[in-house]
C-alpha cells in the first residue's frame, strides 16, 4: 500500500521509529507538510506543498499531526476521500486496547439496576460536573452507578468521585473500547453515555447493552466547534447513523438538540435538563453588589464583555465589585489580554480556577451570577445561581433562558452587547435592596425544575423503559 505521509514535526521525529516499523510493508511515496519550505534538511525524503498531493498517487494519507482535524478538513477541500485519510494519534490510542485502571470503592458487581455512565475526561468543567450530579441522581433513585472515562482524567475529580462511594473505571484507548472492554461493559444493565465526543462509545456499546445518549453541546461556533472536530474521527458512524434507532437520544435543551438533528436528521430527541443538588447557603448581608462571571476563560463566554461593562459602572457607582472566576487553558490569548486589562482595578478581580468547596464557600459574597455567553447549551452557573437564589443575568442564547422570565425570577440579554449588559448591572445596584422577590422566585425556579430528584426521576423512568425493551 502507497502511503503518503502529512506532518513531519515534532510529533513525527518523536515517533518515526515507530512509524517506519508499521509500514515497513508498505511504501512511503511522499512527505508533506504546510511548513514544507523550512524542511530542506529532512533526512527522510524531500517534503513538498499540501497542494502537490493532487499529482501524487497514493492509497492512504497517514496525518502525523496534532492537528488531524483542521488538515482533515483540507485535505477533502484538496480532493481527498475521507475513507483514506487516518489519524496517526488515533492508531496510536488504539494501541493500547484493554488497557484499564479501576478505582473500585463498592462492589457493585452481580447488582441489578447497574448503570454505567460514560463522559470524556473527568475535569473541573461542566460536563464532569453533570456526570456526577446524574450519578447522585441515580443513586438516589436506587441505581448502582460506575463512571468510565479517559486515563487522561484529573487524579483529583476521581478521589472526590471515590469519596462518593462510586467507582471510577479509566480506559487508555477512550474512547475507542476494544471487544475486552465491551465484554467488562456486559456486566452492566444499561450505559449511559455523556456529551457527543463519546458518540464512539454510544456506537459501540450499543451491540451489548441499552445505551442512552445525552448531548450538552450547543451549535458550532468561530471558537467553539464540538461536531466539526468529533467527524475526522469517526465520520464512518455518523454517515451512516442507522445504528441510532436503536438508543435513546437525550438532549439538556433544545439549543443542545438543534445540532444534533442538523446532523442526524429523523433521530428522536428528547429534553431532559440538568440537575444539581441543593446546596443552599445563606447569602452575606452588606450594601456591595457583588457581580461574577464563572466558567472557563474564552472568547464564547464573551468575558471581555464582562470587563468593559464593569469598566464603566465602576466609574459612575463605589458599591460593586465584579469577579471572573475560572481555568484559562482553553483560549490562553484570549485570557492574558483579559487578565492584564484588568491589572491595575481593584474592583474588577480574576479569581482564577476554583474547585466545589472554594466555588460554595465564594457563593456567599457573591450577589450576582452572569453568563454573557454568545450560545450555550444550558448553562451550569445559571442553574447554580437560581439554586442559591441569586439574580441570574443570561444572554438570551442559552439553553435555561426559556425558564428565565425577565424581571420575575431573573434577567434575559435581549441583545449580546456591553450597553443591554452594563444597563441591567446598574439597574441592579441601584435596587439591590429592593430584589428579593427575584431572588426566591429564582430558587422556586430551581426546586420546581431543577432539584436532583427531579433529574434522578427523569432517568430513571427511561433506565427502566430501555432496560425492559
Amino acid at each position: 500500500m502507497n502511503y503518503v505521509i502529512y506532518g513531519v514535526g515534532k510529533l513525527f521525529c518523536n515517533n518515526v521509529s515507530y512509524i517506519f516499523d508499521n509500514l515497513k510493508n508498505d511504501n512511503i511515496v511522499a512527505y508533506i507538510d504546510k511548513s514544507y519550505k523550512e524542511k530542506k534538511n529532512f533526512k527522510y525524503g524531500i517534503v513538498q506543498s499540501p497542494e502537490e498531493i493532487l499529482k501524487i498517487k497514493y492509497d492512504r494519507v497517514l496525518v502525523v499531526s496534532i492537528y488531524y482535524e483542521e488538515i482533515f478538513y483540507e485535505l477533502i477541500t484538496l480532493g481527498v476521500k475521507k475513507d483514506k485519510i487516518l489519524s496517526y494519534l488515533d492508531i496510536q490510542i488504539k494501541k493500547s486496547y484493554g488497557d484499564k485502571r479501576e478505582y473500585i470503592v463498592a462492589n457493585n458487581y452481580i447488582r441489578k439496576k447497574y448503570v454505567a455512565i460514560a463522559s470524556s475526561c473527568l475535569g473541573y468543567h461542566g460536563s464532569t460536573v453533570a456526570t456526577i450530579n446524574l450519578a447522585d441522581a441515580l443513586i438516589s433513585q436506587g441505581f448502582y452507578v460506575d463512571i468510565i472515562s479517559s486515563k487522561n482524567s484529573d487524579q483529583n475529580i476521581i478521589t472526590e468521585i471515590n469519596n462518593k462511594g462510586i467507582n471510577v473505571i479509566t480506559i487508555t484507548s477512550f474512547p475507542y473500547i476494544c471487544e475486552k472492554d465491551l465484554h467488562y461493559v456486559d456486566r452492566y444493565d444499561a450505559v449511559v453515555v455523556n456529551t457527543f465526543p463519546a458518540i464512539m462509545v454510544a456506537f459501540q456499546c450499543s451491540f451489548v447493552k441499552p445505551v442512552i445518549f445525552w448531548l450538552h453541546e450547543s451549535e458550532d461556533t468561530k471558537y467553539y466547534h464540538t461536531y466539526r472536530s468529533t467527524y475526522p474521527h469517526c465520520f464512518e458512524i455518523i454517515d451512516q447513523y442507522k445504528w441510532m434507532e436503536k438508543i435513546r437520544v437525550l438532549a439538556v435543551s433544545d439549543i443542545a438538540k438543534k445540532p444534533f438533528n442538523r446532523v442526524f436528521d429523523g433521530i428522536n430527541v428528547d429534553i431532559v435538563p440538568l440537575g444539581i443538588a441543593d446546596n443552599y447557603i445563606e447569602a452575606k448581608q452588606d450594601d456591595i453588589s457583588v457581580f461574577a462571571i464563572i466558567g472557563g476563560i474564552y472568547r464564547l463566554k464573551r468575558q471581555k464583555e464582562f470587563v468593559a461593562a464593569a469598566k464603566t459602572i465602576i466609574k459612575e457607582y463605589d458599591n460593586c465589585e465584579f469577579w471572573i472566576i475560572g481555568e484559562n487553558v482553553y483560549d490562553k490569548d484570549y485570557a492574558e489580554e483579559l487578565i492584564l486589562s484588568i491589572k491595575n482595578e481593584k474592583r474588577i478581580r480574576y479569581l482564577g480556577k476554583k474547585n466545589r468547596k472554594e466555588m460554595l464557600e465564594l457563593y456567599k459574597d457573591i450577589d450576582v451570577v452572569v453568563c454573557a455567553s454568545e450560545i450555550e447549551s444550558f448553562s451550569l452557573t445559571m442553574l447554580e445561581g437560581l439554586m442559591l437564589g441569586k439574580i441570574c443575568i443570561t444572554s438570551k442564547d442559552t439553553g435555561i433562558a426559556q425558564y428565565i422570565k425577565d424581571g420575575e425570577n431573573g434577567f434575559v440579554l435581549e441583545r449580546n452587547d456591553v450597553y443591554f449588559l452594563e444597563k441591567i448591572m446598574k439597574y441592579i445596584i441601584e435596587n439591590n435592596n429592593h430584589l428579593q422577590c427575584i431572588r426566591k422566585n429564582a430558587r422556586n425556579t430551581y426546586i420546581d425544575l431543577f432539584s436532583l430528584d427531579r433529574l434522578g426521576a427523569s432517568f430513571k423512568n427511561i433506565l427502566e423503559e430501555v432496560i425492559d425493551e
